[in-house]
């Protein structure tokens, strides 16, 4: 039998249905994992940006950030290998904030 919804009947919304929780478990609000690429070199910021996503990708890591700080050397670099990767490491959003960036994969 179908129920039929009329007006004194309670609206649907994600909190009474349930997707509010399923959504607040598949995007966590803090990154699951964090690297700070303070006092690196480039190269070797470079290395552990690489190393860094590979592990989220195998992990299933869903949010992560990269701190990098307010250089003009190191920034600009890691903003362009993040976009240079981006597909190859499947992150569906890369959000720049001063110092960091916030990366979100794909599910």
């Amino acid at each position: 039998m179908e129920k039929i919804l009329s007006q004194d009947s309670p609206q649907m919304t994600p909190e009474n249905t349930g997707e509010k929780e399923l959504f607040s478990r598949v995007i966590p609000d803090k990154p699951e994992k964090i690297l700070d690429l303070h006092e690196l070199f480039l190269r070797d910021a470079l290395t552990a940006a690489e190393d860094f996503l590979r592990e989220c990708q195998y992990e299933g890591i869903v949010k992560s950030q990269i701190i990098t700080g307010q250089g003009e050397v190191l920034r600009p670099e890691i903003r362009r290998f993040l976009r240079n990767k981006q597909n190859f490491y499947d992150i569906k959003t890369i959000t720049e904030h001063p110092g960091s960036f916030d990366l979100l994969f794909h599910l």
